[in-house]
């Protein structure tokens, strides 16, 4: 009878931790989940300014170098972002569910929480780059006291979001 209810309490208690580490499996998916889709829509934006952004005649070859590689800069670290945030969000749910051993879903949980760390880091940088490019964009676009405010305003919008 000991051995029985030793038995259950045992189960019992995997179980739960089961259940638990399934909610941070969702928690991990969903943050990853939108991570990707803001990377995504980064990668738009800057797909967009170099295709469609008409620079116009007279402005300085660094000008324009230094809006080319940030947009390039911006593009290549969220597109980076979301074949990341993609990758963890298939393999990771895959691998606990499907997983060969006991322990499959706390590997798959520990795992997406370790990725989820790089997937911020690098739309953080892609963020920023965002930022660098609007404010490149404003000294092309703009004459150079809008540009100027422009660039002030992208300055408290890093730092803002380096402080959150």
């Amino acid at each position: 009878m000991l051995a029985q209810d030793k038995e259950a309490l045992r189960t019992g208690l995997q179980t739960k931790a089961l259940a638990i580490r399934e909610r941070e499996l969702n928690l991990y998916h969903d943050s990853l989940n939108a991570v990707g889709t803001q990377a995504a829509l980064f990668t738009g934006f800057a797909f967009h300014a170099l295709v469609d952004f008409e620079i116009p005649e007279g402005k300085s070859e660094r000008l324009v170098a230094w809006f080319t590689l940030s947009v390039v800069f911006t593009l290549v670290l969220n597109l980076n972002c979301v074949v990341h945030a993609i990758s963890v969000c298939v393999w990771g749910p895959g691998l606990a569910l499907r997983g060969s051993s006991h322990n499959a879903m706390f590997r798959a949980v520990e795992g997406m929480q370790q990725e989820r760390l790089r997937a911020f880091q690098v739309g953080f940088i892609g963020t920023v780059g965002i930022h660098i490019a609007t404010s490149s964009m404003a000294f092309i676009a703009f004459d150079d006291v809008l540009a100027g405010t422009v660039a002030v305003i992208v300055a408290f919008s890093i730092a803002s979001s380096a402080y959150t």
